[in-house]
């Protein structure tokens, strides 16, 4: 009924404008019909003007009565969009509710914000807001990334709040709905994570609110803190114990709730509480280590790898839907790559023996520290700084003798690609062309790498991290260290 009341709606529209096109064109335009030639104009009383003229003012009465005496009936929501109203019913609609959840866990936030405006990755745009927060230099007249960010993480806020509004009238059981809200919570209070790290003191918004409401003052960011911590432990009460497979995985569970319950905890110095629950998670959690290398890359993603045990948070390749393009932005054969490991990461890498290669960025103003003998310093030679370190750097980096996807590197050959790497290329050293992959920082993440895909419009396959068993593990140690006046026992060490 409703449709067909909206196509007799359209018609009758349609039909009143052809017929007023038909009558100005007898009447030999519009002028005409204030004119001397008055008997030919639209509203003219001769011939088949008669008939036209009749026809058109009993359409226009059909429209104005539709439009008066049916105004609350197309005023009605179409039954066949989902709304408000008429969506929340099933487990079916709840289930379909998540992914724009879901959503906030793409690339942009977990890499670029996260990752690109740290100190240990520069990008490669230089005038980009990014390489200015990574270098010290954005200001508040920067607009992005920092807007953008904010936007972007209220807009998933007020996604997750619609859902939390009112997953409550679907006629499901009250157990099983609240899985889907405590999956939705865990969203949120990630987002609120982001904010609250960045920015302190931030708008608490715990339900959808109307543009005219939106201006609010900042909530204090303790405040905020102590609300995700009753909503992830809300969750977690709620949430499955066991890992999701099958058309289930990448959702939530209980110990994704509680490792970023972990996380959060550590970042705000709640030391007691962070050091319970990730001795909780490393206890009770069927999660543990896997293979570093194959982390981050497609083929130890869970759903290729069931040995991968250690992703407990992570955001699930979705083809067409959920992507990214780190294979090209990481390493690939033309142009500036965008994601530049930095020296304060290089320096990071202890050396084999468990003492620094160098007194980094982590050691500024410390004395006593002990450098390791087995590093050469000054380095002599690029395949130096991979001398007899950690080995996750040349997991993490690409390191000479490695198969190399990244075009011509910085051989003296500027315009052959390379099958294997030697040496970084800089554009300024390679008559400016952009035949291979230009280094601003002089090092490659092989991390988030694909060699297969590099160069491709394909993009990356790979899931992306959030939270691993690993991160666990240090946040044990951290706040265990921090609870008990800065000391470990070697076997907390070992345990950690």
């Amino acid at each position: 009924m409703y449709e067909a009341t909206i196509v007799i709606f359209l018609l009758i529209c349609i039909a009143v404008v052809a017929l007023i096109l038909v009558q100005q064109g007898k009447g030999a335009g519009m002028g005409a019909s204030f004119g001397a030639g008055a008997s030919n104009t639209v509203f003219g009383s001769v011939g088949s003007g008669n008939f036209l003229t009749r026809s058109t003012w009993i359409l226009i009465i059909a429209f104005f009565g539709i439009v008066t005496s049916c105004s609350d009936f197309l005023d009605r929501t179409n039954p066949n969009e989902p709304d408000n109203v008429t969506f929340w019913v099933n487990e079916d609609q709840l289930e379909n509710a998540l992914p724009p959840c879901y959503e906030a866990l793409q690339k942009d936030y977990l890499v670029n914000w996260t990752e690109s405006t740290a100190e240990t990755v520069m990008w490669g745009n230089i005038t980009s807001g990014l390489s200015k927060v990574s270098g010290g230099k954005h200001s508040y007249t920067d607009g992005f990334p920092f807007t953008t960010y904010w936007t972007g993480a209220y807009s998933y806020i007020y996604r997750c709040n619609n859902f939390l509004d009112n997953y409550n009238k679907a006629q499901v059981a009250q157990s099983k709905k609240d899985v889907y809200a405590a999956e939705v919570k865990t969203i949120r209070a990630l987002m609120y994570f982001y904010l609250t790290t960045f920015w302190g003191d931030v708008p608490w918004v715990g339900e959808v609110i109307q543009p005219e409401d939106a201006y609010i003052e900042r909530t204090p960011r303790e405040k905020v803190i102590d609300q995700l911590v009753e909503d992830l432990k809300w969750a977690a009460e709620r949430m499955p114990e066991e890992r999701y497979t099958g058309d289930k995985l990448g959702r939530l569970d209980r110990w994704g709730a509680l490792a970023i319950l972990a996380r959060i905890a550590l970042q705000n110095e709640r030391w007691e509480l962070a050091a319970k629950t990730s001795e909780y998670i490393i206890e009770n959690s069927p999660y543990g280590l896997y293979e570093y290398e194959k982390l981050f890359h497609h083929e130890g993603d869970v759903e290729n790898d069931p040995k991968n045990i250690e992703a407990i948070v992570y955001s699930l390749f979705v083809p067409e839907i959920r992507t990214q393009s780190l294979p090209n932005e990481t390493c690939c054969p033309t142009d500036y790559i965008r994601l530049n490991p930095t020296k304060s990461l290089v320096d990071a890498y202890l050396c084999t023996d468990g003492k620094p290669a160098k007194t980094g960025l982590e050691y500024y103003k410390k004395t006593g520290v002990q450098t390791s003998s087995l590093y050469k310093s000054p380095e002599e030679h690029y395949v130096d700084y991979f001398q007899n370190r950690d080995p996750r750097m040349k997991m993490t980096l690409y390191a000479p003798g490695d198969k190399w996807p990244g075009g011509d590197d910085g051989d003296p050959d500027a315009d052959k690609a390379n099958e294997t790497f030697n040496l970084p290329r800089f554009a300024s050293l390679q008559n400016n062309n952009r035949v291979g992959a230009n280094s601003r920082t002089g090092f490659y993440l092989k991390k988030y790498n694909d060699i297969d895909l590099a160069g491709s419009s394909v993009g990356g396959h790979g899931n992306l991290n959030v939270i691993r068993f690993a991160e666990i593990l240090l946040i044990y140690a951290e706040a265990t260290f921090e609870l008990q006046g800065k000391k470990l026992t070697q076997t907390q060490i070992d345990y950690s």
